[in-house]
């Protein structure tokens, strides 16, 4: 996550390292993530290619701290559902747990 909140500008030597990093980071499965960007910033990083899908720019830290939490939500749902599916002792066990969750 880079926080852009202090940034007043990109000159074309930033734009070539943040671009470097971006590709190196994606080539690890990484996704690099921008706050505090504007709606015209947000169109300097898309023309700069930095920017390439609506949840890699937002508006405040607490927002790309919201959208990584739903993320990760989404990837154990799918997790537990392909644990559930390998065994039916898998299936047993997250019914217990949601009871017990459920009770506390």
């Amino acid at each position: 996550i880079f926080d852009l909140e202090l940034m007043d500008g990109m000159d074309a030597s930033t734009s070539k390292v943040l671009r470097k990093l971006t590709v190196e980071a994606k080539a690890q499965q990484i996704e690099v993530l921008y706050t505090h960007v504007t709606p015209q910033f947000e169109e300097k990083l898309r023309s700069q290619e930095l920017v390439t899908a609506d949840h890699q720019a937002f508006a405040d830290l607490n927002e790309a701290l919201h959208s990584i939490e739903d993320a990760i939500l989404q990837y154990r749902e799918i997790l537990q559902e392909k644990w559930i599916k390998l065994h039916h002792s898998f299936a047993l066990q997250q019914q217990l747990a949601s009871r017990r969750i459920a009770f506390e």
